[in-house]
């Protein structure tokens, strides 16, 4: 499930663990194999899959399989902070690029660019913008509108 999240921070003591193939017979599920090769390359997502090796937290974050690996007893303060600082964001933009991400890793650099120019000016027109510039020229931070 992990996988699924856009942002991860786990735990010193926390791995991954595919147990579908070795220990169960059975194809990893849930999105597994869309998810964790995109994020981790074909062949350490075949090798995980296949042979079944826990990942530990600071493998998983050299490989690029999560964002953070933290102290376990910071664990709730860190996503805790996180959190706020994401809640924080203009709805309108966490979503344009949430689907911006999605759509590259379909598209060529050219159909990403133009569906970047014409999503920009949307943004920018919504509120989100003139906020932001307003909060950045007063040196605070932005309150955006729709949170």
């Amino acid at each position: 499930m992990a996988l699924a999240c856009d942002v991860v921070v786990a735990a010193r003591s926390a791995y991954f663990y595919n147990p579908f193939v070795p220990a169960l017979g059975i194809i990893p599920d849930l999105g597994t194999t869309w998810f964790q090769q995109r994020a981790v390359g074909r062949a350490r997502s075949l090798g995980a899959s296949l042979l079944g090796s826990r990942i530990g937290a600071e493998q998983a974050l050299q490989w690029g399989l999560i964002w953070a690996c933290v102290d376990d007893a910071a664990l709730g303060d860190e996503t805790k902070r996180l959190a706020g600082k994401l809640a924080a964001l203009s709805p309108a933009a966490v979503a344009a690029t949430r689907i911006a991400h999605a759509l590259a890793a379909a598209s060529t650099l050219a159909e990403q660019l133009a569906w970047e120019r014409k999503r920009q000016p949307e943004l920018i027109a919504g509120g989100g913008f003139a906020e932001g510039v307003r909060a950045f020229l007063a040196k605070r931070k932005p309150t955006f509108p729709g949170r």
